[in-house]
């Protein structure tokens, strides 16, 4: 009994020292305010990016808020590609068909645009592209100390959030679910923390009003 609470209780403690591990992250760039989105685009030219993966949600794609933001990226000669086929609560295989479209149309970087879902999946989209070897699960920082040591930093990642309450945009985290099972990884890297974020308040009017309530619940709950 003895020996078996040791093991419990040395298991904790490599849990916590894996978590300390990513206690520390480098801070988000921020712009604010309405129409901030398209100025991504300069911090975009200044990173010499020529090619961005954009992840969005179907609701803010159907409003054409990011109009502006897309002839911004055509000015600057910066081709793009959107893709928008995430679910709600984002899983592995969502992550994998993210990736397969990326490999095939390129990317310098992603943009998310989107809720919490979109910018999850677009984290770990960002850091399977320079891990190709590595599977959802395997990198989940929690069970694999890979995560923390050895991968490559992602892809540089420009969010915009479209809903108030999941903070997904300034963490360093992701929760993914592990294919068809109700079960959820969670992985946690400072190498897929965004670069740069822009909170638009414009973007904000593509949500629908449950969105817009269960979000602040949310936000309130935490």
């Amino acid at each position: 009994m003895l020996i078996f609470s040791k093991k419990i209780l040395e298991g904790k403690h490599q849990i916590i020292k894996n978590y300390m591990h990513t206690t520390y992250f480098p801070v988000p760039y921020v712009v604010e305010g309405e129409n901030s989105l398209p100025k991504l685009v300069s911090a975009m030219n200044n990173m010499y990016i020529l090619k961005v993966f954009i992840i969005a949600s179907r609701s803010v794609l159907a409003t054409g808020n990011i109009d502006i933001f897309l002839k911004t990226l055509t000015k600057s000669h910066i081709e793009y590609f959107i893709y928008s086929d995430v679910s709600p609560n984002p899983t592995s295989q969502d992550v994998k068909n993210a990736y397969s479209k990326l490999l095939k149309h390129g990317g310098d970087a992603i943009v998310a645009i989107g809720g919490g879902s979109v910018i999850d999946c677009a984290k770990v989209v960002s850091l399977q592209a320079n891990n190709p070897k590595h599977s959802v699960k395997q990198l989940n920082s929690i069970v694999s100390k890979l995560a923390l040591r050895t991968i490559k930093r992602g892809l540089p990642i420009f969010v915009a959030p479209t809903t108030s309450g999941s903070g997904s945009e300034v963490t360093n985290s992701a929760v993914i679910g592990l294919g068809n099972s109700m079960s959820k990884t969670p992985i946690v890297s400072n190498k897929f923390l965004p670069k740069w974020i822009a909170l638009d308040p414009n973007l904000l009017t593509s949500m629908p009003r449950s969105i817009t309530v269960n979000s602040g619940l949310d936000a309130l709950s935490h």
